[in-house]
């Protein structure tokens, strides 16, 4: 078993500014103005409390999965737009609900039904949208 490759504190910060920043994109008449907003990348969970999210290695550490490494200057041409440079980059880390992330512990993937955006009382919570609309989180 591999050590724990961990993200740096402002790594966490800029992954979740980076979440905050896609779900203004996509739903700007609901949280365009407002505080930011977190999205679970697995279950689609969304809130305002950063506290409900963590960032996650899409890859885990115990299969050899490590933090990607950007300087200051990667997260800015990043968080500016430049998708391109995030490929050829790449990435390890994604932005999960505190469910999500414990269900998936050491796994690649995460089970079914696990997130917050299926389990009560988090799921009358969750401000996504599409969830609200549409009767709750899709299955």
């Amino acid at each position: 078993m591999s050590k724990r490759d961990e993200f740096t504190r402002g790594q966490k910060r800029n992954y979740l500014r980076l979440n905050a920043a896609k779900v203004h994109r996509r739903w700007p008449a609901e949280f365009g103005g407002k505080a930011d907003h977190y999205m679970c990348e697995n279950c689609g969970f969304v809130h305002d409390n950063r506290q409900y999210f963590q960032v996650d290695h899409i890859f885990p550490c115990a299969a050899g999965g490590r933090a990607t490494r950007f300087n200051q200057q990667d997260y800015r041409q990043i968080l500016a737009g430049d998708v391109a440079l995030l490929y050829q980059l790449g990435d390890n880390a994604m932005v999960l609900c505190r469910g999500c992330n414990g269900a998936k512990k050491d796994k690649m993937f995460i089970p079914e039904d696990r997130g917050y955006a299926y389990r009560s009382p988090f799921r009358e919570m969750d401000r996504n949208p599409d969830h609200i609309y549409y009767g709750g989180a899709a299955r």
